[in-house]
């Protein structure tokens, strides 16, 4: 087992400097280890966003309001993830 890269003077620093993002780190010292390196640079490039909670929320509370209030949360979950599912397989449709 080599650290290689990681073993370096300047890696251990630059971990903790301000200025150099992760994936900047990742990307300069990472390279000894292919396939730690591929997967840390593909999960720091993802984009951060709300929008899918956001939109996880509105359906819940379009299932779950006063009218259906008495739905379990269970249930209200299982609705939701149904409804979730068939928008994506609606998607697939020539109509959409």
């Amino acid at each position: 087992f080599s650290l290689g890269d990681f073993s370096l003077e300047g890696a251990a620093e630059a971990r903790e400097d301000d200025d150099l993002s992760p994936f900047d780190w990742w990307a300069s010292y990472g390279s000894e280890m292919p396939v730690l390196h591929k997967l840390a640079l593909r999960l720091l490039s993802q984009h951060v966003a709300s929008s899918c909670c956001e939109r996880n929320w509105s359906i819940y509370d379009h299932i779950h309001n006063i009218k259906r209030n008495k739905l379990t949360s269970q249930r209200t979950e299982v609705l939701v993830y149904v409804h979730s599912n068939l928008r994506i397989l609606s998607r697939k449709e020539k109509e959409y």
